[in-house]
C-alpha cells in the first residue's frame, strides 16, 4: 500500500486452484486477511499513490479472458472493471501522478502497451509498437518501461500533459 503498512497479494492459499486476494500488515502481528474472493483468478498490480484504490487483473472469463479492475482499499465497495473486452488486458500500471494507466493488450494481434486515463480509460495511445509486455513508469512519469516481444528491455518517452498525452520514439 501507498503508507508502507501493509501489502496486497495473490495465493493459492484456499487450495482451489483460483488465485484470491489477501492483505497483510507489516506490524509483524495477525494473521493474513482474505481481501477480495471470486470465481476468478486475481493478480494485484498496484495501489493507487493516494491509498485510496487497488488496480489488479483477473483471468479466467470464457468471454473476456482477462480484464482489469479497481477496488477501493476502504472496504467499503465493490470492484469495478475499468477494462473488460474480448481482448487480453493485464498487468497495468499507474502513472506516479495516478492520471494515466499503461497496460498490455492483445488488441492489435500480439500484446502491446497502451496508456488510458485513469480511472476512466475513456482513450488510449498505443505506446510500443514491436510488441510490449508489463509496463513499468519512470519515478517522473516521463517514460515507460516494459519487455518487447524478443525479451528486450525498452523504455519510451511520454509526456502527459493536462489535455492530451504524447508519446514519443521507443529505445
Amino acid at each position: 500500500t501507498a503508507d508502507g503498512k501493509q501489502v496486497i497479494f495473490s495465493s493459492l492459499r484456499k487450495g482451489k486452484n483460483r488465485f484470491n486476494l489477501y492483505r497483510k500488515s507489516f506490524a509483524g502481528s495477525g494473521e493474513d486477511e482474505l481481501f477480495l474472493e471470486s470465481d476468478r483468478d486475481k493478480i494485484a498490480s498496484q495501489c493507487s499513490s493516494d491509498g485510496r484504490s487497488l488496480l489488479f487483473w483477473t483471468r479466467g472469463d470464457p468471454a473476456t479472458r482477462t480484464d482489469i479492475w479497481v477496488m477501493p482499499l476502504s472496504g467499503d465497495g465493490e470492484p469495478t472493471a475499468i477494462l473488460k473486452t474480448e481482448f487480453v488486458e493485464q498487468w497495468p500500471a499507474l502513472s506516479p501522478d495516478g492520471r494515466f494507466m499503461a497496460y498490455e493488450s492483445d488488441e492489435s494481434g500480439r500484446l502491446e502497451i497502451y496508456v488510458s486515463p485513469f480511472p476512466v480509460p475513456s482513450r488510449k495511445w498505443q505506446a510500443s509498437t514491436a510488441g510490449g509486455e508489463k509496463p513499468h513508469w519512470r519515478n517522473d512519469g516521463k517514460e515507460i518501461i516494459y519487455l518487447a516481444s524478443d525479451n528486450k528491455l525498452m523504455a519510451v518517452e511520454v509526456n502527459p500533459t493536462a489535455s492530451d498525452f504524447q508519446v514519443g520514439a521507443s529505445a
